[in-house]
């Protein structure tokens, strides 16, 4: 029968057998320096057993032993985040995460409602998102406190200074609304997660079937995720 070893498995062997080469050349020293006294004698199994090279055969278990339980306990501690975090990301879903302040409540207004109700709403809400919603509660667009500012300073530019002060005339409909970039409430986290990286958004909309539900923040999920492997 053909035997194959790979380099890491030839590698270990290599290293064991060193490390007991020391650690008997290491008995050796201490045995004629006569700290320690072996038995050279092998007629009996107590002999045998407290034996010079049987004392270094202990001492490299015992090495072997300590090192594979500090690797163990390294990779429960550290790799939560690596593979039962990804593990972690696959199965659970928005709805099934069990997070309370993930999926909020979120602002949001109404194609019909002024300036001035959106920016209260932001300042209210502390959030840079809203939701901008039409009568059947279905996501159109998104303002955003940058899109606030940004009208603002179009307003200044063409020195309309007096039509800053009749803000609560001018519609949401008015503006020029960010398109929404939403997820599903179904959707994994791993995905939630993805499109948070790739429109470089740490808020989205959260919709179920197309209807407004929420807003979830990066932060959100990332301490739902830390909380769940310290549980």
């Amino acid at each position: 029968m053909d035997y194959k070893f790979s380099k890491d498995a030839i590698f270990n062997y290599i290293l064991l057998l060193v490390t007991f080469l020391i650690i008997c050349g290491m008995l050796i020293v201490l045995h004629n320096w006569g700290i320690c006294d072996f038995t050279i004698e092998m007629n009996s199994l107590d002999n045998i057993i407290f034996s010079l090279p049987m004392v270094a055969l202990y001492l490299l278990v015992f090495l072997a032993a300590t090192a594979g339980f500090a690797r163990g306990k390294y990779m429960l501690e550290k790799l939560p985040l690596n593979m039962r975090l990804q593990e972690e990301l696959k199965t659970r879903t928005m709805e099934r995460a069990n997070i309370k302040a993930k999926i909020r409540s979120g602002s949001q207004v109404k194609l019909k409602d002024s300036f001035s109700d959106a920016l209260n709403n932001l300042v209210a809400s502390r959030l840079s998102i809203l939701a901008v919603i039409d009568n059947k509660n279905e996501v159109t667009g998104v303002l955003t406190s940058t899109d606030l500012l940004l009208y603002i300073q179009e307003k200044l530019k063409d020195n309309e200074e007096n039509q800053l002060l009749d803000l609560h005339n001018v519609k949401v409909s008015d503006l020029k609304l960010s398109e929404p970039k939403a997820v599903e409430v179904h959707e994994q986290l791993q995905s939630v997660i993805e499109t948070m990286i790739q429109h470089q958004h740490p808020k989205l909309i959260v919709t179920d079937k197309g209807k407004f539900s929420g807003t979830v923040d990066s932060l959100d999920i990332l301490a739902e995720l830390i909380e769940e492997q310290l549980c």
